[in-house]
This record gives C-alpha cells, structure tokens and sequence, in this order.
C-alpha cells in the first residue's frame, strides 16, 4: 500500500505543538508548500470513534502545511453525512497577515490562529451533532459527497479520520473480505456510493484501527478495499499512522 504523501510529524494542535513546528519552520524557507488546494478534514464523529479522531487530529498540522490548503472544510462523519445540518464554513488559508515571502510566518500564523479555529469548528460540530441524534452510526461515502458538494465540483484534497469499516449497506465487519473476488465486489458497491472524484487525494488515518478490532490481515482487507473502490473513481489513496 502507498505510504502518506505528506510527512506524519505528529505535532498535537496546542501551545507545545505550535512551538514544536514554528521551530521547524524558521529553520527552513520551505516550511510552507505554495497554497492552491481545496482541502477538506473530515473526522469520524461517531461515539465510538471519538479515540481514534482524538488520536488522529495531530495529523492535521502536517497536513494542513504540506498540502498546500488554500482553505479548509472540515466536513464530519455521522449517521447522515450528505445531508447534513450540523455545518461550518470553510477556513480560508489565504487570508493571512505574513508576508507570501515569510514561510516561516505564514505556517506559525496558520498553527496558532488557524489550526485552532478548525479545532473548534470540530468541537462545535460534535456538540450539535449528539444533540440532533446523529452520533450513532456513521456515512462515510455521505461525507464524501458532501465534500464534493462544498468544494463546487473542484478536485479536493482530503484527510479522513475514521476506520471507516461501517458504512450505509456495507458493514466491512462482519462482511467476508477474505478473497479478491469478494474484496472486488465490496469495492465496488462502495464505488457506487462514492462521487466522481478526478483529482482528488485522500490520506486516510485511522483506517480499521482503535473501534473495530480488526486484525492485521482485516485491516489490509478494508484498505484494498477502499483503494480500489477511490482509484475507480479517480482519486489517488494514501495512508498515514494515527
């Protein structure tokens, strides 16, 4: 399986975290990749994987920086991700006080004033989302296409946090994903719910990890399964550690 595209510096958005990478970053000019891509950060909101979102949302520094987000949308997985009344608007990247010349400023502004915006939509969005009753499930193919929908049919660049085993019609616990023909099959029902995506990338942390209880072998399985099932419809899949 491909590796992440970006490097899984697990730098925790807080105060520590922040000084952590401004020190990296006045140590290089090329601290910050050029802003151009439509971003989305999409956590698991589900009760059951609040461990693995907790765990993985010290992602979202590296990801943030080295994915060239010009804006963020952080978009969340619940029982009902495509129609969704539990939203918050996009976090514009471009809208700094650095200087374009100034990396080293421009990733300490987006850590420190950026970054912890995001995290506090995410608060937000849990909160409104327990308490219209959609923490109980998940709909990550939902999530994907509202994605789609927000980025206005760009190509998007994506983080996902969940293990992304329990899907609408397709529960990739208790589904039969031992031979290539059934991990085919799988892929490509779950290709039939996701949208055309040319272009887009998604980086999946957390995938079958912390709330399935899944074995090694399972989690390859859920892996290909999702690979294939992006790659059918034009994205390219990337994994990173939680």
């Amino acid at each position: 399986m491909p590796e992440s595209t970006f490097p899984t510096r697990l730098v925790a958005v807080t105060a520590a975290g922040a000084a952590l990478l401004l020190s990296a970053a006045c140590g290089s000019e090329e601290a910050v990749a050029p802003r151009t891509s439509s971003c989305a950060f999409v956590p698991d909101l589900s009760v059951s994987a609040s461990s693995v979102t907790a765990r993985a949302t010290q992602l979202l520094s590296s990801f943030v920086l080295d994915q060239g987000c010009a804006s963020v949308q952080v978009v969340p997985i619940t029982s009902n991700s495509s129609g969704e009344a539990c939203t918050v608007p996009a976090i514009d990247l471009l809208d700094l006080t650095a200087s374009p010349d100034n990396p080293a400023g421009t990733a300490a502004e987006i850590t420190d004033e950026k970054l912890p915006l995001l995290l506090q939509q995410v608060t937000a969005l849990n909160q409104c989302v327990t308490a219209n009753g959609n923490d109980a499930a998940t709909d990550v193919t939902g999530a994907f296409r509202q994605a789609g929908k927000l980025a206005n049919g760009a190509p998007v660049t994506m983080l996902v946090i969940s293990d992304l085993v329990h899907n609408v019609g397709l529960n990739m616990v208790t589904t039969a994903l031992d031979s290539d023909a059934q991990r085919s099959d799988i892929a490509a029902a779950l290709a039939a719910q996701l949208p055309d995506m040319p272009g887009w990338s998604i980086t999946a942390a957390g995938v079958a990890a912390g709330t399935s209880a899944l074995t090694p072998t399972q989690s390859d399985s859920v892996q290909a399964v999702w690979e294939s099932a992006v790659r059918n419809k034009g994205a390219s899949w990337h994994r990173a550690a939680v």
